[in-house]
């Protein structure tokens, strides 16, 4: 086996068991809606593409969680050196967080890294390209509408129930609102991916 591939494998290890333990943390916490974070699904199942060298898997999920981690970064950024609140998304990091829950965060710096860098490796087709942002939309769907009816209010889990961001409010067309991003969030990410060569098979 290259080293490549060795590499390979142990960073899909990781991801894997590292979005393993976030879900069990939400069940153990007796949370188990937190399972469906976007976050915590992208993790388990990039790790299950890493080890599988599926290149659609990789990119269904980084289509899902690009815009998300990157305004989460952002936001945490600009919290932890002006001391202010930008848009409001990484404030509970600031506030008592227990240490397990500090650790799972940590999964917003290192995923998109990682996860591109795994992509780069592995590649995916010309077929494959018009592939992977049909997934993410089909999953997007499925997951909306598991939360809406399954998950609990409270947590507002992948921002669901309410507008996450102080600049988007939250009214009765919501729900255009969420899948309006979602879909935009997708192909944008998708479009990058499809047209930077170092992703081709």
């Amino acid at each position: 086996m290259e080293k490549r591939d060795v590499v390979l494998k142990l960073l899909g290890f990781f991801i894997l068991a590292f979005g393993i333990f976030a879900m069990a943390y939400g069940v153990y916490r007796d949370k188990p809606d937190w399972i469906f974070w976007f976050c915590y699904i992208g993790m388990v199942l990039i790790g299950i593409g890493i080890l599988k060298k599926d290149g659609i898997l990789i990119a269904s999920q980084l289509n899902i969680i690009t815009v998300y981690l990157v305004f989460w970064d952002v936001d945490f950024l600009y919290r932890l050196f002006t001391k202010e609140s930008l848009w409001g998304i990484t404030d509970y990091f600031f506030n008592n967080l227990i240490i397990q829950s500090r650790i799972i965060s940590l999964e917003h710096f290192f995923l998109l890294p990682l996860a591109f860098y795994a992509l780069y490796r592995i590649k995916i087709n010309s077929k494959e390209k018009k592939v992977h942002w049909k997934l993410s939309l089909i999953q997007l769907i499925l997951i909306y509408f598991i939360v809406k009816f399954l998950a609990s209010e409270t947590y507002n889990v992948n921002c669901v129930f309410n507008s996450c961001v102080s600049f988007i409010p939250t009214n009765e067309f919501h729900i255009l609102t969420w899948f309006a991003i979602n879909l935009g969030s997708v192909l944008i990410t998708a479009f990058v991916i499809n047209k930077v060569k170092w992703f081709d098979a």
